[in-house]
């Protein structure tokens, strides 16, 4: 019953107004909360996440590029650093960087450039980590080592195929 001045439906009035001015406030707090996209974590087996140094690559049976120098450093990120040297470069060492995931004994991944590198399969037993192509024609056998400092701090960064000074690696 409204009475003569108004009162109850002054006060049904102004409840109504606290609860749409409450709905609006609960409107903008959500449509302001962003959903944080979350890109997955890769999967690197924790005995790939380490510093590697190449000793020795063979292809067909036959050993090849003993006179280069490699090292690989995977991160449990999944982010990778490869360092080469080859044999025309008297000092400078390429560095690549990109990303890789392992699974199941599969090593895969893609180069900073989008480029992805060749699929391996790994084993690692020990000090040593032994990548196998999936052809069977070529395989590489690593051993732990730290990266040199002097090879971190001189190297080239390379973005792209087109900048390397050599061969581009051998990942």
């Amino acid at each position: 019953m409204i009475t003569a001045d108004g009162s109850k439906l002054y006060l049904t009035m102004k409840r109504f107004t606290y609860i749409l001015i409450g709905l609006a406030a609960l409107v903008a707090a959500a449509a302001s909360c962003k959903k944080e996209e979350v890109t997955p974590m890769p999967e690197i087996d924790s005995a790939l996440a380490t510093e590697w140094q190449l000793v020795e690559t063979k292809a067909e049976g036959t050993i090849v590029g003993a006179d280069m120098s490699i090292y690989l450093s995977i991160l449990p990120d999944g982010t990778f650093e490869l360092f080469q040297k080859s044999p025309d470069q008297t000092v400078r060492y390429d560095r690549y960087t990109g990303t890789c995931t392992s699974k199941d004994g599969i090593l895969t991944g893609v180069y900073s450039d989008g480029t992805s590198m060749n699929k391996w399969m790994y084993t690692v037993s020990g000090e040593g980590l032994t990548l196998q192509s999936f052809n069977l024609l070529e395989v590489q056998k690593y051993k732990k080592a730290t990266i040199p400092a002097d090879v971190r701090e001189n190297a080239n960064d390379i973005f792209t195929k087109s900048d390397a000074a050599g061969s581009c690696p051998i990942l």
